[in-house]
């Protein structure tokens, strides 16, 4: 697309002194040198010109005009812009005490552009880098959706994206097992979790003694342990919130 280029268009005057009768002469313009797609009118010295992309950058052009008998010509460089866009999308979200990181990519077609980022607005403690990388570390009180802005300029032009995080904490376990057992009794534990985003959260065994049963649904263990199994056992718990976030649960039951 040529959407982001210059479009050129100016007049080129041409003026003859003349001295008692002199009469004016047709003038004719032409060009010598000029980018594809570059037309000049022969009569008014208007140029036309729409570049393409591949056409970014300085061209030069030469005009000459002439009025049959003299000429004159004049030569000049003609920069073509495209102007800078933002082609990269951030991660859609970020987990509380995490780093985020995201690089904003830019697509300019003009060599050696100076890019400048600026980052207009965003959540406490985000930071921007003058070469685009963003890195934040959100806080448990940042949680759920915050919002960013980012602006990259070449000196010409301007582009701005507008993004939202959603900040997810991870389901915390609150609730503690009884660290003994008995053998030929009867062990119970039932797991509980805080979730600051409110998400539903699911469980799930990783590891359990012999004999033990967890209830996914009701998130409980049930065992009864048995003389084999005296001394330390272990137990390895799941919790996952909607968005994926784990919590892991460790913890030993001394069986006597």
């Amino acid at each position: 697309e040529s959407k982001n280029l210059s479009i050129l268009q100016c007049s080129l005057k041409w003026y003859c002194s003349c001295i008692n009768n002199c009469s004016s002469s047709i003038t004719s313009f032409n060009l010598l040198d000029f980018p594809e797609g570059m037309v000049v009118e022969r009569s008014s010295g208007t140029l036309r010109w729409t570049p393409t992309v591949e056409q970014a950058d300085a061209h030069r052009v030469t005009v000459v005009v002439s009025d049959g008998y003299t000429k004159d010509e004049q030569s000049y460089e003609v920069y073509a812009n495209h102007l800078p866009t933002i082609v990269s999308n951030p991660p859609h979200m970020g987990l509380a005490g995490e780093l985020f990181k995201y690089q904003v990519r830019v697509d300019d077609k003009n060599e050696n552009t100076k890019l400048e980022y600026t980052l207009l607005k965003g959540p406490h403690g985000m930071q921007m880098d003058r070469y685009g990388k963003i890195l934040w570390v959100p806080k448990a009180a940042q949680i759920n959706n915050n919002t960013f802005e980012v602006a990259v300029s070449d000196g010409y032009g301007t582009d701005v994206q507008q993004a939202k995080i959603f900040v997810n904490n991870a389901p915390t376990i609150i609730s503690n097992p009884k660290p003994v057992g008995l053998t030929g009794h009867s062990w119970r534990y039932k797991v509980a979790t805080e979730d600051l985003n409110g998400d539903k959260v699911a469980y799930r065994s990783v590891r359990l003694p012999k004999y033990a049963r967890f209830d996914k649904n009701k998130a409980t263990i049930e065992w009864s342990p048995r003389k084999n199994q005296m001394g330390m056992n272990d137990f390895i718990l799941m919790a996952v919130d909607e968005h994926g976030a784990t919590s892991t649960h460790e913890f030993q039951v001394h069986v006597f």
